[in-house]
């Protein structure tokens, strides 16, 4: 039995010697082949700052993605090389937010930090990513049901506890740009008090853009800035940090969006000059084209065609609007509905068309639709008098004028008195 035992330590000794020799030459591979594709990402650096550059230029979204292709090449190699290295699959990740495929980028980033935790960088570009999923569509023209999207809602608190991360431990992330900015979202997207909020984005703005300059990657503190100036007194000064945002990045379409809501809607700016709304559905193809929100796209696309026909009607030489502007509106809504089914704007842009076309019915049942889903918002219940006020049912619309006046003091006691 002593013999048996000893063969037993023997054979227990052998295994362990294999096994510590297995491991040793598993971890020789994986040194292969993280040098590997370390050396090919190392040597991708020229494709990955042309990358880098797709933000800034006049491209549509195919166009983007074939320019990013080289650098997606490789690093795609590089994953295929060592799929557990965590810096191959940022870059992936970084390229495809580059290239515009959010989707895509947050898969990679994600799995970067899986990895490696640690990976600073790579919790910014998820962070950066989550951010726009959060921040498109955010209106304020004139009530705003998108800040109460749970996608966007589940975003922003998923992109802050990523923001906090970085903040609290920095360590190999080394671009003060991109760290301002981090600090300025999470300013905005925490503080509650409108002015501390206002207060804290202009500091952080101020020192960042002071020290760099307007270069690119400061287009996201002018944007900031604009969505801070809430007021309807302010929306030149909105107006211009958003269009300074689009020079310095001509595709931004968050600024776009915002730009081209304020074209169509500031009172006395731009009134309804065909120039200026024609411009606005020029800003909101590209949102559209890029992908961004497309319900509130197609919503302020459709009211531009709206304003572009009431524009037209009231010229005085012809009541029979253009057909192609009335298709693309009704085309605009329909796309709009089927992305957010019973959207409030949507159904009041709606209702608006069918009272510029003198649908009565049709804008009836759009606005009462609109008002059971929000009753506590006003811009419904002021077209619905408009609508009883064209059938001559007078004291329905002076209840419905009643109605909106007091729901507007509560919104702009909110929105307007900061």
């Amino acid at each position: 039995s002593g013999v048996a035992v000893a063969f037993d330590r023997v054979d227990e000794r052998r295994r362990e010697a294999e096994a510590e020799s297995g491991k040793a030459q598993a971890e020789a591979d994986r040194n292969d082949r993280w040098v590997r594709a370390l050396t090919l990402l190392e040597k991708s650096q020229r494709e990955f700052a042309t990358a880098a550059e797709l933000p800034y230029q006049d491209l549509g979204p195919e166009a983007r993605l074939l320019k990013a292709r080289p650098a997606l090449d490789r690093a795609r190699q590089a994953v295929a090389i060592a799929g557990d290295l965590a810096i191959a699959h940022y870059d992936e990740g970084r390229i495809w937010y580059l290239a515009g495929r959010r989707g895509l980028a947050e898969a990679s980033l994600r799995r970067a930090l899986e990895i490696d935790p640690t990976l600073s960088p790579a919790r910014y570009w998820l962070a950066a990513n989550l951010l726009e999923d959060s921040f498109v569509g955010r209106s304020e023209f004139p009530e705003s049901e998108f800040l109460e999207s749970e996608a966007a809602r589940r975003a922003l608190q998923q992109a802050l506890a990523e923001l906090d991360r970085l903040l609290l431990d920095p360590s190999g992330f080394d671009d003060q740009l991109e760290f301002a900015r981090a600090r300025a979202f999470v300013a905005y997207s925490t503080t509650e008090d409108p002015v501390r909020r206002r207060a804290a984005v202009e500091r952080i703005a101020g020192e960042a853009i002071g020290r760099a300059g307007l270069v690119r990657g400061t287009e996201y503190f002018l944007f900031l800035r604009a969505l801070c100036r809430t007021s309807r007194r302010e929306s030149g000064q909105r107006r211009r940090l958003l269009e300074t945002a689009i020079e310095v990045r001509p595709r931004y379409g968050l600024a776009k969006l915002l730009l081209a809501q304020l074209r169509i809607h500031a009172p006395g700016d731009f009134g309804f000059a065909p120039r200026v709304l024609r411009e606005a559905i020029g800003d909101l193809d590209v949102v559209i084209e890029d992908g961004l929100n497309l319900y509130v796209a197609y919503v302020h696309r459709a009211d531009a065609f709206r304003h572009l026909i009431d524009f037209q009607l009231g010229r005085g030489d012809t009541r029979r609007p253009d057909g192609d502007l009335v298709r693309a509106a009704e085309a605009d809504l329909h796309r709009a509905l089927e992305a957010r089914p019973g959207g409030y704007l949507a159904l009041v842009t709606r209702g608006q068309l069918h009272l510029s076309l003198d649908r009565l019915d049709e804008a009836q049942a759009a606005l009462e639709e609109a008002i059971a889903r929000r009753p506590e918002y006003w811009s419904a219940h002021r077209a619905l008098a408009d609508a009883h006020e064209r059938r001559g049912e007078m004291e329905a619309a002076k209840a419905e004028r009643r109605l909106a006046q007091s729901k507007f003091a509560d919104w702009r006691h909110a929105h307007d008195m900061r």
